[in-house]
């Protein structure tokens, strides 16, 4: 069954404000309205449609990262679900895992790993991807 790494999220109860789309972590912040959310989707749409998803980590409490293998390579994508710093953005350094997967990490890794990603939208009007 393929899976949408974003609807999976939202359907396990994950629904995030998106405040920004960043390459790096010293760019500057966007606004975080439906019209820019839209373009992010479709910027992510274009790098990870296809992909396959590898590997599912969560380093942080309120943070995701998922690796995932695409025609042009391996991209991370990285999930923060920071109250102060929520953000999806395509990371280039590794963030350290923990020893232990925490039990969300695992029921992602159940549901999501080695699954194809056949589509990222919005939601109408909405600021979920």
């Amino acid at each position: 069954m393929n899976y949408n790494v974003f609807t999976a999220i939202t359907i396990l109860g994950f629904c995030c404000r998106f405040t920004n789309f960043l390459k790096d972590f010293n760019a500057e912040h966007m606004p975080q309205d439906a019209f820019t959310i839209k373009f992010i989707a479709a910027e992510l749409k274009e790098k990870l449609l296809g992909g396959k998803i590898s590997k599912i980590t969560q380093p942080e409490k309120d943070m995701l990262a998922f690796i995932i293998y695409t025609a042009c390579g391996s991209v991370k994508l990285e999930i923060c679900l920071s109250a102060k710093q929520c953000r999806v953005n395509v990371a280039k350094t590794e963030t350290p895992a923990p020893k232990v997967a925490p039990a969300f990490c695992m029921l992602l890794r159940k549901h999501l790993q080695n699954a194809r990603i056949a589509d990222i939208v919005q939601i109408d009007g909405e600021r979920i991807v």
